[in-house]
């Protein structure tokens, strides 16, 4: 039988640290893959923001056909999973040039990797975007990170 000889208050405080403040965040700024509905993206995104690079900036693509013309700071990507073939060429192509010195963070409301088996997702943007991915569920609550 294994035995814990640190208080159970210990883990707590420690666990709450690195939600909050994971160091993988302030010394390098990794592209984010935020998968989860409207009412739990909000929340994660609003805990997130004080460590995405400045300045920020927005794309929907369902509202403008091409990423904005930003080389720093960080994008935020709205519903990239309905990107089309062509709009993720254009995504990957910027990311290997004027947008190397952007961080990304995309947001899905589904996962993105069964699209990449079926040949609808490109998988070197899905890799490059995937750097740190967090699936929530409905309330939040427990998020589940994953590093590649």
């Amino acid at each position: 039988m294994l035995q814990s000889f640190a208080p159970p208050e210990r883990f707590a405080v420690a666990a709450a640290r690195h939600v909050d403040e994971p160091p993988l965040f302030r010394e390098w700024h990794p592209h984010v893959l935020l998968v989860g509905n409207d009412t739990s993206i909000s929340p994660a995104l609003e805990r997130l923001r004080p460590q995405l690079r400045r300045p920020i900036s927005h794309w929907r693509p369902a509202v403008a056909a091409d990423p904005p013309r930003v080389t720093s700071g960080a994008l935020i990507i709205w519903g990239v999973g309905t990107l089309s073939l062509d709009q993720q060429h254009h995504l990957l192509a910027w990311m290997t040039g004027a947008g190397a010195n952007v961080q990304i963070v995309s947001i899905s409301e589904s996962q993105l990797f069964p699209r990449v088996s079926q040949k609808a997702f490109l998988d070197d943007l899905y890799y490059r975007l995937n750097m740190v991915c967090v699936a929530l569920d409905d309330t939040a609550a427990n998020p589940r990170i994953s590093l590649l």
